[in-house]
């Protein structure tokens, strides 16, 4: 009895372990995801645009704006953001921004002085905006719709697993909203 209860329980370990490894590793292809796209659509621009003389830096960065970032942040009002994944926006955000700038890492720029001479802000300030906007429209909402019952409901049955637990959609806009 005791090694089929044995059995059991670690079965049900290795397969909670299945989940979370299938869902970190979905939500890293879903960055990687959109860092591709993002990606391409900045490389596609790089004759036309990013390294044209006759563009001023105003437009090369509205551009930016307009194609690149859209494409970044797509859908980004309901992301749940590890610090992993804002990392590597981060990272792409401010590689991009100092292509357009030209300035090489060599020179030992700071990324606030990036953001400063291109006036942007950085990609955890316009992830938080988002979130916090679409949670304002959340909050508006009649009770019966699915995103308010969604965002605001508890589970009935059920509990836990032991542990550090996944951060949620619900526990980053709580730690945005105290920032």
């Amino acid at each position: 009895m005791t090694v089929s209860a044995t059995f059991f329980s670690m079965k049900r370990q290795r397969d909670l372990f299945n989940k979370r490894l299938i869902l970190c590793c979905l939500s890293s292809s879903f960055f990687l995801h959109h860092l591709a796209r993002a990606s391409a659509a900045f490389g596609r621009l790089h004759d036309n645009v990013w390294i044209r003389r006759g563009l001023s830096l105003d437009t090369k960065l509205k551009v930016y704006r307009a194609v690149v970032l859209p494409s970044l942040l797509y859908a980004s009002e309901t992301w749940t953001v590890y610090a992993i994944h804002s990392r590597q926006l981060n990272s792409f955000h401010l590689r991009c921004l100092r292509r357009l700038l030209n300035v090489k890492w060599q020179e030992h720029i700071p990324d606030t002085e990036i953001l400063q001479k291109s006036k942007m802000e950085s990609i955890h300030a316009m992830l938080m905006r988002s979130q916090l906007r679409w949670a304002g429209h959340v909050v508006r909402m009649n009770d019966e719709r699915l995103p308010k019952r969604l965002s605001y409901g508890e589970l009935c049955s059920g509990k836990r697993s032991c542990g550090g637990q996944k951060k949620c959609f619900k526990d980053y806009r709580k730690t945005s909203i105290k920032h």
